[in-house]
């Protein structure tokens, strides 16, 4: 738990995987809970349960995804 996500990973174990699969609960609802953007190598693919969820990144870019729909983008990018 980070204070703005709860973590759990799935399929942790798995030898050589080229991604970390995770559910992930938000916790966060406003964007001034986020100290910064988040970046990291690699890339994430997101899947909405139930909910909706806003990502925003550093170019000023945003999109907001409901349940069942998904986004896929480049985590160096900053992103909240």
């Amino acid at each position: 738990s980070t204070g703005t996500y709860d973590y759990h990973p799935i399929a942790g174990a798995f030898p050589e995987r080229l991604m970390t699969p995770m559910y992930a609960r938000i916790i966060a609802r406003e964007r001034q809970q986020f100290d910064e953007f988040i970046r990291h190598p690699g890339q994430e693919f997101a899947l909405v349960l139930s909910g909706r969820v806003r990502i925003e990144f550093e170019t000023g870019e945003a999109v907001s995804i409901g349940p069942q729909e998904t986004a896929y983008f480049n985590s160096n990018v900053g992103h909240i």
